[in-house]
């Protein structure tokens, strides 16, 4: 069944309108028993799933919150989800996603459900996952449902040409990243790449807010790909970066920055800190910060940057953040502060196992004690080894 409904799907959707994915899937599986499919996408602070209406003269879909409710917590868990309607019929919630990358879920009724289909539908998940990634680059159609608001202008720069796919894992890792605020980012970002056995990462604070923030983070992203692919090591990426910040000549264009070099057949990290706070490690149950030697803004013309090595263990967890998260403050109150991300990051690490969910929670968090407004944006990585 599954190869016949792949075989359709794929054969319908390379000649379709890319922007029509609930009715092309639909024709795939209605000869199955498999009806009132309803397609969710996430939005970009992760707080609601928006359906792709099927046609334009259907009934409007009402989006669905990720907390409390069943679509929600296959999201949030990466689980299908299931509940009998009648004797012989189930609703079924399905994870969209590709290898870490939460995109949404498929909702659906399933006549005589068996011990196969969670297999097919856990198949066609994926085949979605690819489809909406793939359907991206001819139709903005899902990028629009994906959204609850208009993204300005810097938001929309950076998640449509700066920022990273914010998961990934493999056999020895998992990684997740989060820029807030989602719909007004300004100057945060980050970036990895896996090769072989070494996985880069970096996270970048940029200072200042509006357009001018994000041109630096595209050229500190640049430099900072332009460099890794060159196969330097960390010390230089710095050093060319910083120079290349410097040569603007422009007043305040500072950039902080944590650079990143896993290796994963040697279970080491080394990490460079230039103004940028140092990572946490979650070991045992416990919290610590590595220590290490840190380095000057990128962006001052310096003359060193230093690296620093720490030896992994399995189980691990590294967690990366700029200052917006622990800067965060309600109006006349006081910073979010290192002693409370501590104790949320050991909480949500306690509290969830996928890392994609851990960072969503902490950031939720942070925004929440901020009533919300972060004016400041901030940026969280978390690399869980294995």
């Amino acid at each position: 069944m599954i190869e016949k409904i792949v075989s359709d799907f794929l054969q319908i959707s390379t000649t379709s309108s890319p922007a029509s994915l609930p009715q092309e899937l639909q024709k795939a599986v209605t000869a199955f028993g498999w009806k009132d499919l309803i397609i969710y996408l996430c939005d970009y602070d992760q707080n609601f799933l928006h359906p792709i209406q099927p046609t334009p003269a259907s009934a409007i879909l009402a989006s669905v919150p990720v907390e409390g409710t069943m679509a929600g917590s296959c999201f949030r868990e990466q689980h299908i989800l299931q509940t009998p309607i009648t004797s012989t019929s189930s609703q079924f919630w399905v994870p969209i996603t590709e290898r870490a990358n939460r995109l949404g879920v498929l909702e659906l009724i399933l006549e005589n459900p068996d011990s196969q289909t969670e297999q097919y539908l856990l198949q066609v998940g994926f085949l979605l996952a690819h489809f909406v990634i793939s359907s991206n680059n001819y139709t903005d159609a899902y990028i629009l449902t994906k959204r609850r608001r208009t993204l300005n202008l810097s938001a929309e720069i950076q998640w449509d040409m700066l920022l990273p796919v914010p998961s990934f894992t493999n056999s020895v890792l998992s990684l997740s990243g989060i820029i807030e605020p989602a719909y007004d980012i300004a100057g945060d970002c980050y970036d990895y790449s896996h090769n072989e056995n070494i996985l880069d990462v970096a996270l970048f604070d940029v200072m200042g807010r509006g357009i001018k923030a994000t041109f630096l983070s595209a050229l500190a992203l640049g430099s900072y790909r332009h460099n890794r692919r060159q196969g330097l090591d960390l010390e230089q990426i710095a050093e060319t970066l910083d120079g290349a910040i410097y040569s603007r000549g422009e007043e305040d264009s500072f950039v902080r920055g944590l650079f990143c070099k896993f290796d994963l057949d040697k279970q080491q990290l080394q990490w460079l800190s230039a103004g940028q706070e140092a990572p946490i490690l979650f070991r045992n149950g416990n919290i610590s910060r590595l220590k290490g030697q840190f380095s000057g803004l990128l962006g001052l013309d310096l003359d060193t940057f230093v690296s620093n090595t720490t030896t992994l263990q399995s189980g691990d967890i590294i967690i990366l953040f700029s200052d917006g998260v622990i800067d965060a403050a309600p109006d006349g109150g006081e910073p979010f502060g290192d002693e409370r991300l501590d104790e949320l990051v050991l909480h949500t690490i306690n509290s969830y196992n996928q890392t994609s969910e851990i960072t969503r929670s902490i950031a939720h968090k942070v925004k929440q004690y901020r009533d919300g407004d972060l004016k400041d944006d901030m940026g969280i990585v978390i690399i869980k080894w294995k």
